[in-house]
C-alpha cells in the first residue's frame, strides 16, 4: 500500500470516528433533551430550569451539524465570550474531544473549535447589533442562541429575524 493510500485510510477512520463519537453523545440524553436533539423543526426553543441539561442538549445538537456539514460553521451565540455560559460550553466541548480523542483542534484566543472533517464551531459573543451584523450572510447550518434571556431583545430580535434567519 502506498503511503499517500495509508493517509487517506487513515484520515477516513478519524472522520468515521468523530461520526460515531457524536452519536455516541445523543444516546445519554433523556426524553426531552432526545426529543429538542431529534427535531426536525426549524427552530427549537429549549426554556428550562437550571440543572436541567441543556449544555448537554445544544452541544450533540451543535456537533451532529457539524458532522452532517463538513467546512460549515456552527455558531454558538452568547451574549459575551467571558459569561459562564460560554465558558461550560467550550469546557464540554474539550471534554468531548478528550473523551473520545478526536484530535480536534481548538483556537481559544477565537474560540473555534475545528473539527476532523474541517467544519467549525465557534463561540460569539454578540452583544451589539454591529456583532450580529457580522454573522449575516453566512450560512449555518445550525445556529445556537444560547441562553437567549440574557440578550438585550433588539439585540435578540435583530439577531433571530435578520442576521442569521434560516
Amino acid at each position: 500500500m502506498t503511503a499517500q493510500a495509508q493517509r487517506l485510510l487513515q484520515e477516513a477512520a478519524r472522520r468515521n470516528a468523530f461520526i460515531a463519537a457524536v452519536e455516541a453523545t445523543s444516546k445519554g440524553l433523556f426524553r426531552q433533551q432526545k426529543a429538542a436533539y431529534d427535531s426536525t423543526a426549524k427552530r427549537i426553543v429549549l426554556k428550562a430550569g437550571r440543572r436541567s441539561g441543556k449544555p448537554q442538549t445544544v452541544l450533540p445538537i451543535a456537533l451532529r451539524a457539524a458532522a452532517r456539514f463538513p467546512g460549515s460553521i456552527v455558531p454558538i451565540l452568547e451574549r459575551t465570550l467571558a459569561c459562564n455560559a460560554a465558558k461550560a460550553f467550550w469546557k464540554n466541548l474539550q471534554a468531548f474531544d478528550a473523551k473520545y480523542k478526536l484530535g480536534i483542534e481548538f483556537r481559544h484566543t477565537v474560540k473555534e473549535a475545528i473539527m476532523p472533517n474541517g467544519s467549525r464551531i465557534q463561540i460569539f459573543g454578540v452583544d451589539t447589533l454591529e456583532l450580529a451584523d457580522k454573522l449575516r450572510g453566512e450560512g449555518f447550518p445550525v445556529v445556537v442562541v444560547d441562553e437567549a434571556g440574557t440578550f438585550r431583545s433588539h439585540v435578540l430580535e435583530y439577531l433571530i429575524s435578520e442576521a442569521v434567519r434560516a
